[in-house]
């Protein structure tokens, strides 16, 4: 699976991997550009699929295509927090129904490392997304860009 990213900041996506879109470009002449491209998944964020993109897409005229595990490093955050939200609402409800009889010391241990280890999960995921964030956007992506109309502005593009 691949993702494009259009100008007008449309999220596109098609199930062709890399290989394969190469394959068929240089064994068949294929344009990457004319492949069956379908509207991405609701939740893709265009700044997520720009800012992969200008790092470590490729330029195929009708946008920039970029693999989607970059577009899920910068996404992975912010599903991991509504995850640990989620639990602590579950948490809060639970706890309004007063003390559960029966609950152990290794009960609450476990929830408690439950908590840190998702907190953990939380901090690498943002280190990973910030690494990619702060990585330099390759020149000829941001040109290539710019001359089909797409802007930066707005997002963690550059």
């Amino acid at each position: 699976m691949m993702y494009l990213i259009e100008p007008d900041a449309t999220v596109l996506m098609t199930s062709h991997d890399l290989g394969a879109i190469k394959v068929m470009e240089r064994r068949d002449g294929r344009d990457p550009a004319r492949l069956a491209w379908t509207p991405a998944p609701a939740g893709i964020q265009p700044s997520d699929v720009l800012a992969a993109a200008l790092r470590h897409g490729i330029d195929i005229r009708r946008g920039l295509m970029v693999h989607p595990a970059f577009v899920e490093t910068l996404m992975e955050p912010a599903r991991l927090r509504r995850i640990a939200e989620e639990q602590r609402r579950v948490e809060e409800q639970l706890a309004s129904l007063g003390p559960v009889s029966g609950q152990s010391d290794e009960d609450r241990a476990a929830l408690k490392k439950a908590r840190q280890d998702a907190d953990d999960a939380i901090h690498e995921a943002e280190v990973a997304a910030d690494k990619l964030k702060n990585e330099d956007v390759k020149d000829h992506l941001v040109a290539a860009w710019q001359r089909m109309g797409g802007t930066l502005a707005g997002s963690h593009a550059a």
